[in-house]
């Protein structure tokens, strides 16, 4: 039978995985940033035409974020999946500062090159969120497992996809407010295609302090 308020209760005892759920909320709201802001960003900052602004993102996803996962994995099996991908949310901070860095460059030439660096970048970054969650979830289902003798994987997957949704939503308000802000001075676009990289960093900042205190390799030999 099902009993929501004892789930619940189920669910919040066990620590590092209310702790992910915290990683997985910040992140997922950086992420739904990113994804709702590339493609005008591309068209708009770099200065991209609309139709090759999309064609080009998802070139860069197909190739950057996959072509990517054998380099996330080799870390991972060497020094464990939190290792991993605090090292790729560092590196998701640093490349979204970097977003109005193409407004400041004169050169169209040197625009575009530049900007198309810092979305490769950002699609490497992101690659590691991509791959690792499925295999944390497992991971601490299996150890709650191991411990209580009691199975909750379908628990743990469902409780963290109301995490995800919440943060998610928050993120499409945030993006929305930002992308009514004042045009950038001397352009026709809004001040948040300059903006929302900050923001993002900063719910991934958050993700990354959560994760520096969980342990998601609990069968990581030491």
């Amino acid at each position: 039978r099902l009993n929501i308020v004892r789930d619940f209760k189920e669910v919040f005892k066990y620590r590092e995985y209310v702790k992910w759920l915290g990683v997985r909320g910040f992140m997922s709201t950086a992420q739904m940033m990113l994804v709702a802001t590339i493609i005008a960003y591309i068209e708009k900052v770099i200065g991209v035409e609309h139709a090759l602004a999309s064609a080009s993102f998802g070139v860069i996803l197909v190739v950057f974020v996959a072509g990517s996962f054998p380099l996330w994995g080799r870390i991972a099996k060497k020094r464990g999946k939190g290792y991993a991908l605090s090292r790729a949310i560092l590196l998701l901070i640093a490349i979204l500062l970097l977003a109005p860095v193409p407004y400041l460059l004169g050169s169209s030439a040197l625009r575009i090159a530049v900007g198309y660096l810092i979305v490769a970048m950002g699609a490497v970054a992101v690659s590691a969120y991509v791959l690792f969650p499925y295999a944390v979830i497992a991971d601490l289902a299996h150890w709650y497992e191991t411990q209580r003798g009691e199975s909750r994987a379908g628990l743990f997957t469902g409780f963290e996809g109301i995490s995800i949704n919440i943060f998610e939503s928050l993120a499409y308000a945030i993006t929305g407010y930002l992308m009514s802000l004042p045009p950038a001075p001397g352009t026709s676009y809004t001040m948040g295609l300059l903006l929302w990289g900050f923001v993002a960093a900063a719910f991934a900042a958050c993700a990354l302090a959560i994760l520096k205190r969980t342990n998601i390799d609990p069968f990581l030999k030491k």
